[in-house]
């Protein structure tokens, strides 16, 4: 069997999480063949793991917390010929590769692609349209977040088979959609105790971590951090940005060694991204 993964480039957790996927997949039958196609930091995730494909998708303003559908725009002024370009270049690559199935890491014009062969596909993305309308009775919602929303959900509908979207809670399936708890990577009885790891790190404290999943997003609270650090006795580390070093702040771009850092640590700031506060629950 051939798997092809789409995965998008914005943060690494999908990469991350898709990297799990492929990985028990693969512990269940070695000859299934892989390959991947994905964009900014998914492409360089992948890129030295399996056959990876660079496509191209959306860049979003990333440098402030507030989401700005003006700034999404005038950032992807040229969003047509990129879609066309991934079109094209996906459509190649199938041609060639020749998947059994393909698995969308939340790429809507793998979607097309996967239609135009009539390929079976499923998308698998952090958007509950369920939770989304209950908090919508009750709550207020702007109209960058609808049209938002409305993209997440017409991408959904698009797709022919599976959805599976990540939840915090028990599984649940209604309809095309499947309600899937967190994937659990690594449980901690299956890391080193937790003094062998403050040792192999190096580290005298337990630290507070930073975690800004890969994005630009949280560079600010970087800042802010960085700041105020020195105000503080507590050894901050952060991931998801250039490395730099004070006194007792550290950084990392990326560190496979999260989870041990995670393990040992006294508190952590982060994103509200799905995989590190499932890793946290």
């Amino acid at each position: 069997m051939k798997l092809l993964f789409v995965v998008t480039g914005v943060g690494l957790g999908h990469s991350v999480r898709d990297h799990t996927i492929i990985q028990q997949i693969l512990e269940i039958d070695k000859d299934i063949k892989i390959h991947v196609a994905a964009f900014d930091t998914a492409y360089q995730y992948f890129k030295d793991k399996y056959p990876t494909t660079k496509i191209f998708g959306l860049k979003l303003p990333e440098e402030e917390f507030n989401f700005s559908l003006f700034k999404t725009f005038l950032k992807n002024w040229n969003f047509v010929y990129i879609w066309v370009r991934s079109f094209l270049r996906l459509r190649k690559l199938v041609k060639q590769f020749k998947p059994d199935k393909i698995v969308i890491d939340f790429e809507p014009v793998a979607v097309w692609v996967a239609r135009w062969y009539n390929i079976k596909h499923l998308t698998l993305f952090n958007y509950n349209p369920f939770v989304f309308n209950r908090y919508r009775q009750k709550n207020e919602v702007g109209k960058e977040q609808l049209i938002e929303t409305k993209y997440f959900q017409k991408t959904y509908n698009w797709v022919k088979g599976r959805k599976i979207v990540p939840t915090f809670f028990s599984y649940k399936r209604l309809d095309s959609y499947f309600l899937i708890p967190p994937i659990v990577r690594t449980y901690p009885n299956q890391l080193a105790k937790n003094i062998n790891i403050m040792n192999r790190l190096k580290l005298k404290q337990s630290p507070i971590l930073v975690m800004l999943g890969g994005s630009k997003l949280g560079l600010e609270l970087v800042e802010g951090i960085s700041n105020v650090a020195k105000d503080f006795k507590e050894q901050f580390i952060i991931f998801g940005t250039k490395d730099f070093e004070t006194e007792n702040v550290t950084s990392f771009k990326f560190n496979p060694d999260f989870l041990e850092y995670l393990k040992i640590c006294k508190g952590i700031i982060t994103l509200g991204g799905h995989n590190t506060l499932s890793e946290l629950y």
